[in-house]
């Protein structure tokens, strides 16, 4: 099928260490491998091309206004539906693919769904207010109200929704949204993500870790909504007790300058910024961290789990639906350093158990949720949209 995908974030080739959107790119690769082709549509900010070709995807960018600190992406919305039609025209597209409904980018479904004939499908990572919060009062309420308006008027024009998860699929039914909602998790490479006892060695030697040394790691973006507040008061109080114990922190984002530079942090909590060697440093941890206030699907828990690490992660979003609790790894409440702590603790005591859940997890992810399986379950998706609406040629 010749597929076009509308979505806020789209990685760039032009500017280096920019992968925002890079789970979508993983994701539309393994589709190609199926037969498939894509052409992307996109916003445009902080010096992006107007075009560009990314791994064999036309990526046309939108200009766009991005909103401080939440890196909220507006587009001019004229220039976006325009961009849409030449592209559905152009390509001869034969489905059109929303992705996230939370973003402005996916308003012209709107619209369009009166102007084209071909199915139209919106993904959902969250809904903001009801089951995704920011953490900051003001951005929630607005988040919210747009949950309960401009959410139900997107997805009430759509052919297809795909929800990222099973709770999320849940609340969604809770608010009327029930036909052709199709539950798909995200997939991650087992095959790229793996443990190598090789590189673990080596790349301890890099960042000057004694091999004996456990590493807690941390993999996202340095924002509010990542609960990171609670992971560096959890460390702060761990590595007094446990000075062989590090804390890897990889991302950029606001609260880097605040916590690196502004407050004493113990020198166990390593702040690496933006790195493309993310498979080699999940080698060299020992536990994975994810204290999120709010999360979607999350990728990096699934590359850990995939690497066989333990992961202690927040119970929201689809968090404790991709690790299960003392099996894989441990679940807390969000907003709580204390239980974070504890959690960490207990497997930086008991190494048996936290290798257990590692190889508890790679074996989960190999099963449920290989890249090349999500990939057959999304093309089951987009066919069986295909086979509900006659197609249009252009």
């Amino acid at each position: 099928m010749r597929i076009c995908i509308v979505t806020p974030y789209f990685p760039s080739f032009s500017i280096p260490g920019w992968n925002e959107g890079g789970f979508l790119l993983k994701e539309t690769k393994q589709l190609m491998k199926l037969g498939h082709k894509f052409v992307v549509v996109t916003c445009r900010h902080s010096g992006l091309p107007n075009y560009e070709m990314v791994n064999d995807i036309p990526v046309y960018r939108v200009s766009s206004i991005l909103v401080p600190k939440i890196r909220y992406p507006v587009p001019n919305l004229l220039k976006l539906v325009s961009t849409i039609l030449e592209v559905l025209k152009k390509y001869r597209i034969q489905l059109l693919d929303f992705w996230d409904q939370s973003y402005p980018t996916a308003i012209p479904a709107v619209f369009l769904k009166k102007m084209v004939k071909i199915p139209i499908s919106v993904s959902v990572g969250g809904l903001m207010g009801l089951n995704w919060f920011y953490g900051e009062k003001i951005v929630d309420l607005v988040g919210l109200l747009h949950s309960l308006t401009l959410t139900k008027l997107i997805l009430a024009q759509t052919d297809g929704i795909r929800s990222e998860y099973l709770s999320l699929t849940e609340t969604l039914s809770k608010l009327g949204i029930r036909k052709n909602v199709w539950t798909i998790y995200r997939g991650v490479d087992a095959d790229r993500f793996r443990p190598d006892q090789s590189v673990r060695e080596e790349k301890r030697r890099e960042l000057e870790i004694n091999r004996d040394g456990v590493v807690v790691l941390y993999v996202g973006r340095l924002e509010v909504v990542k609960g990171l507040k609670y992971l560096v008061e959890a460390a702060k109080h761990l590595v007094k007790e446990y000075p062989y114990l590090s804390f890897l922190f990889v991302g950029e984002g606001t609260l880097r300058e605040k916590y690196e530079n502004t407050m004493n942090v113990s020198e166990n909590l390593i702040f690496l910024g933006f790195r493309s060697d993310v498979v080699e440093l999940m080698n060299v941890a020992d536990v994975f961290v994810l204290p999120s206030l709010s999360e979607g699907c999350s990728a990096a828990i699934l590359e850990a789990s995939s690497c066989g690490l333990p992961v202690v992660a927040s119970n929201v979003g689809g968090n404790c639906e991709t690790v299960v609790d003392g099996v894989t790894g441990i679940c807390v409440n969000p907003r709580k350093a204390d239980e974070l702590r504890k959690a960490i603790e207990q497997l930086v005591n008991d190494p048996r158990v936290a290798e257990e859940m590692g190889r508890n997890g790679r074996a989960r992810m190999r099963q449920l949720f290989d890249a090349e399986k999500i990939a057959t379950k999304v093309e089951e998706y987009y066919e069986h949209l295909a086979s509900s609406k006659a197609l249009t040629r252009y």
